[in-house]
């Protein structure tokens, strides 16, 4: 496999992941948070029915006052996110002579009796900001409450 295509197809792989780390995130958070049910504005529009519990806080004065609260608003929305990943990949190192290209062999390195040279390759991915659609569904959270 050329060395452009191998590096191509690892980068691909974090960013399917990420994207599958997103989407389970999102489905989470409706199925926390909102019921099952939508219901339909003046518009026609369906909107999102947020899950609501009653709560009771205590004032100052020992007053107690009840209130309907947003579940959302009661808890801390953290997503996992994957700031960093490392991948060391031992590979064999070898080079087209008609296309001066540089080729890599990841298969059968473990099991290789002929010897050959090894070298071992160590790609870091690095998070850079937070997804948008988290941001977006959070920023709507807020909005609701």
């Amino acid at each position: 496999m050329e060395l452009e295509a191998f590096i191509k197809t690892i980068g691909s792989s974090i960013q399917q992941a990420r994207k599958a780390i997103e989407y389970n995130s999102v489905c989470s958070f409706f199925n926390q948070y909102f019921s099952s049910e939508t219901i339909e504005d003046s518009n026609g529009e369906k909107k999102w029915v947020p899950k609501i519990e009653n709560v009771s806080v205590s004032r100052p004065d020992g007053k107690k006052i009840k209130m309907t609260v947003p579940v959302m608003a009661l808890v801390n929305h953290s997503t996992m996110e994957l700031d960093q990943v490392k991948i060391k990949v031992k590979i064999k190192v070898s080079t087209d002579q008609n296309s001066e290209k540089i080729n890599v062999d990841v298969e059968g390195i473990e099991n290789d009796q002929g010897g050959g040279a090894q070298n071992e390759l160590e790609f870091t991915f690095n998070r850079n900001v937070a997804s948008e659609g988290i941001s977006r569904i959070n920023q709507q959270a807020i909005n609701i409450i």
